[in-house]
Parts: C-alpha cells; structure tokens; sequence
C-alpha cells in the first residue's frame, strides 16, 4: 500500500497524463534524504489510518447489524463519500473519484508540492486532506472518551497486546504530522511563490493539443511546465509541437534546461522519422533549437539534444543549412565542443553536423567564426582524431569534415596540412582498416589535399608517410565507393616522367613532376 503513495514523489515518475504526454511527475531523487522521508511519512500515515478504522469498530463494538460490527466499515464509508465530494469539487473530473477511495488511508496527492488549500494537483489539496485526518482523529477521539471510557480501559487491561498496538497507534500519528509539516514546509517545491513572482507562466496545459485539452480538468489546468517537463515529452499524442516550438522561442520567461532540452529532443525525432523539412513549422524548429543552444550553453544535455536536432535538420536540407549558417549555428556548435570537452555523443552528433555544413557554400561561414572562436578552433576538429581512437562514429564524422572544407573552402587545406591533418588522417585509416566508411572518407579528404598541389610538397609528405601502401590495403580490402577515390589518389601520388623535347641533352630524371 505504500508503494503507490510514495511513487507520487518520486524523479520522473508519472503519475497523470494525458493522450501520453506527462501531466504530474514526481520531483524527489530516489537516493535522496528527501525521498526517504517521504517513504517513511507514508508508512507511518497508512499505518494509522489502516488502525484508526480497525480500532474504531472495536471501541465502538456495540454497532451491530445481524451480529455483524460496522462502526469501522461505517466511519469508513462516510469518509468515502467526504473524499469523492472533494475529488469532485476540486478537479471537476468524474473519472478521478476511484481516487477518493486511497485518500481514505492517505493524501493520494505529492507532498512535495506545496500549494494553498484550494490547489489540487492530482486529487485534492494533500494538507486539506491531512487536516480532515487530523479532526477525524480528534473527533474519534473525543467520542470514545466522552462515551466509551470505561469501555476503552477494560478492553485496554484485557489484552496485553493491546497496549503495544496503541503505543504503535500513536507513535504512528505523532510522526506522520511531525513528518508531514517538516516535508511540507522545508522540503515542498513552493508553487504558490512562483506564481506570486511570475506573471508569465507557461503552464503544460499549454502545450497540449485541442483534443487532448478537452480532457485536462482543473488540477492539470494549474501546473507547471517545469514540473510536467520532468518526465520526457512525447512528441506525439498529446502534446503539440508547434506549441512547444513557440513557447521555447516566443515564450516571456526562460524555460528550465531539462524542458529545453525534451523539446530538441522533439526536434530531433520528427526531423529523423518524418520530413518536416517540407512542413511549415520547420522555421520554427530550427528558431527552437537555436533558442535551446543559446540560452543554455553550460548544459550538456541541452547541447548534445540540439546537436542532434541539429544535424537531423540539415542532413540533405540546403534551405535549413543556409538558415542556421545565417544565424551563427556553427559557432554555436564550436563552442559547445569546446564547452563540454568530455561529453562523446555530443562531439560526434556536432562533427557529423559540421560534415553536413562544409559540403555546400555554407562552408565559408566556418573561417569567420574561426577569427570569433580563436586560434585553437583547427586544433579542436583534430583534437578528437588524436583523443578519440577508439570513437569509430567520430572518427569518420571528423575524416568527412575535413575532407569538405578542404575542397569547398580551399584556404583551409593549408591551414589543416600545417596542423598536421595528414598524419591524423592515415592514423585513422591504420586504426580502422577494415571499416570501409572510415576508410573512404579519409581517402576522400586525402586526395582533396593532393589536389591542386604544384608545389608537390604534400604529395612528397604523403609518400614519406607511406600513404600509397596503406591504400593500396584499403582497395584489397574494400570495394565500393572507396574505389574511386582510392585510385584517384594513388594516381595522383605516382611519379610520372616527362621527357624532353627530341634533340635536346638533359638529365630526364629533372623532368620527373608529381
């Protein structure tokens, strides 16, 4: 029995929603102090009222029908009909009075969210229900020693047990209100004082569809977005895209990290399984994501969800590529790598992001923002070939970029062959031979360097290096796309001689040319 009463407090636990989007959360840690309160605030209210019932009908043993005591069944049954009046009052919500049946034994309502009496977040105000607990106790009280004491006393000295189950009975209620008062006063999430001070307030009600806001009765009506957005949206059934997309762009307030981060999360699903490239909300997506990365910089789950969203948006989308370029995307995304160093996935979802900016004309962005982020912006793409070894997935996104810019934007082939891209390049095809996407990609970006080398400089550096050997390894091995690229490099890495016109003496070995 207490179980499902202390679950009501519990981080993410979901205990209303609506078409599947999460209405009511729980807001407690499981490991936490406050959470281990709550368990035990719940027990000792079940167990009270579990023996408030059950001594009742024995102090009052005199209410009889055929034999049959009732006095606990009927001082249950009229606070029943009490509980199902206020479920009704409050909430407006026929299909909630099964919930007057648990508020018999206990508040079936957090009590970490601390609101005035009037404010039902589930079923009925938890200290309302407390206080009728409360003058129940007294007023059982009251009768049995104004009509049953004498009876009270002979049954207490004609049973031994008896008295361990009052000192358990009262123990019971001294620390459950003891409890109940220090959870809801100290450790309560204040509802109430958040109203008073934001006038702006978006509650989860709007971000609901039509239908399913036809369904929300008073208690939903009265919620937070910061305490819904807990558990993770949906993006489907109940909850309106559109409405989460202009409450994160449009909205008044800034909404909390983890609600940002659910709504990218959205971004990122829809732009994955469904076109909404073609849709017209796909402006206010991106606006979305964009405003997510913005006003949460130091949180990683923010940025590696938008990251992601990101990405998925641009992923064979011109018009969402010259949209984000436009509005400084790539800087944002530089500078969340060099936020969160440490955080895998989102290095990989923003180079796989970056992959798909350089492939286009959005690629000239990036050497603007390079002057904003500083001089060690190069070193950073590098960085996660050098730190990286084992991230195949990053590996190849980084390969795939630098083969891009290399080529849209040649400026930057000098600036990366002087960083020392060629060696990190042949360390990733050495490390990943037999992945055929590594391998081509770095192949790719290879032969981007050979192009257009008159001087010959990066094509001696490569036969140094032992370039040819290695993808000869890779055509044995892979066949494919890599191919094509495979042997435009090793053609371009042979040394081809040139002999001099007829008649004219000259050592034919300074006519070799790469």
């Amino acid at each position: 029995i207490v179980r499902p009463f202390s679950f009501l407090d519990m981080y993410q636990y979901v205990s209303r929603e609506i078409h599947g989007q999460p209405i009511l959360v729980g807001i407690a840690q499981p490991e936490s102090l406050t959470f281990a309160l709550v368990v035990a605030y719940r027990l000792v209210e079940v167990s009270s009222q579990v023996l408030f019932f059950t001594l009742f009908q024995v102090g009052f043993d005199d209410l009889k029908f055929h034999g049959l005591r009732y006095g606990g069944i009927l001082l249950w049954s009229l606070d029943c009909a009490l509980q199902a009046l206020l479920v009704v009052a409050y909430t407006r919500n026929l299909k909630k009075l099964v919930f007057a049946i648990p508020n018999t034994i206990g508040a079936y309502e957090p009590v970490l969210l601390r609101g005035s009496a009037g404010q039902a977040f589930l079923s009925t105000p938890a200290l309302l229900q407390v206080l009728i607990h409360l003058g129940e106790l007294i007023l059982a009280l009251t009768c049995v020693f104004t009509f049953k004491s004498a009876d009270a006393y002979d049954l207490l000295e004609s049973h031994v047990w008896m008295k361990w189950v009052l000192w358990y009975f009262a123990s019971c209620n001294v620390v459950r209100y003891s409890l109940f008062f220090f959870l809801y006063w100290f450790c309560a999430y204040d509802v109430d004082a958040e109203w008073r001070t934001n006038a702006d307030r978006v509650y989860v009600t709007k971000l609901l569809t039509d239908k399913a806001l036809e369904e929300a009765d008073n208690s939903d009506k009265i919620i937070p977005l910061e305490i819904a957005g807990i558990a993770e949206f949906s993006g489907k059934g109940g909850l309106d895209p559109e409405k989460a997309y202009d409450a994160m762009v449009h909205g008044r307030i800034k909404l909390p990290y983890y609600v940002a981060g659910h709504i990218c999360q959205i971004v990122a699903r829809a732009a994955h399984k469904i076109d909404i490239k073609d849709k017209g909300n796909t402006e206010m997506a991106c606006e979305a994501v964009l405003k997510a990365m913005q006003q949460h910089p130091t949180e990683s789950t923010v940025q590696r969800a938008a990251s992601r969203a990101l990405f998925n948006l641009v992923s064979g989308c011109g018009d969402n590529k010259l949209f984000f370029a436009k509005r400084q995307a790539l800087s944002l995304l530089l500078k969340s790598v060099l936020e969160h160093d440490g955080d895998d996935d989102l290095r990989r979802y923003v180079f796989m992001a970056l992959q798909e900016f350089a492939g286009d004309e959005t690629g000239h962005h990036l050497d603007d923002e390079k002057e904003e982020m500083g001089p060690n912006v190069l070193e950073s793409v590098l960085a996660n070939l050098r730190s990286h070894r084992k991230d195949r997935v990053l590996q190849f996104a980084t390969c795939g970029f630098i083969a891009e810019m290399i080529f849209y934007y040649p400026k930057m082939r000098k600036q990366f062959y002087e960083e020392g891209a060629l060696e990190e390049l042949l360390h990733s095809m050495r490390e990943y031979r037999e992945d055929s996407d590594v391998q081509r990609t770095a192949c790719l970006a290879l032969r981007r360097f050979a192009m257009d080398d008159r001087s010959g400089e990066v094509l001696e550096r490569m036969r140094c290096l032992g370039v040819q050997d290695d993808v000869r390894r890779a055509m044995d091995m892979h066949a494919g796309a890599l191919q094509y690229e495979a042997r435009k490099l090793m053609d371009a890495l042979e040394v081809k001689v040139m002999l001099p016109p007829i008649g004219v003496q000259t050592d034919v070995l300074s006519y070799r040319v790469p």
